[in-house]
């Protein structure tokens, strides 16, 4: 496994008043190197404490267009 795949990006989800969800990156998650846990490293804190992490992709973007694609939300938390 790469050292890229064992890399998260950490986002916090901001909600909007056009319901869309946005998600802003604020950081970057890896594993321990025992495999018990993780490293976060974040350089904001999320205003409502809603964090999402998303397996590394070198382009920042191409996180928001995945999850425009799997259409993933946090509906379930509202």
């Amino acid at each position: 496994m790469t050292a890229e795949a064992n890399r998260y990006r950490v986002f916090t989800v901001v909600d909007r008043q056009d319901d869309s969800p946005f998600w802003l990156n604020i950081g970057m998650a890896y594993p321990h190197k025992d495999g018990k846990g993780f490293n976060v490293r974040l350089q904001a804190l999320p205003l409502k404490g809603r964090l999402a992490l998303r397996i590394f992709e070198e382009d920042p973007n191409a996180a928001e267009t995945e999850r425009k694609r799997d259409n993933l939300s946090f509906d379930d938390e509202k």
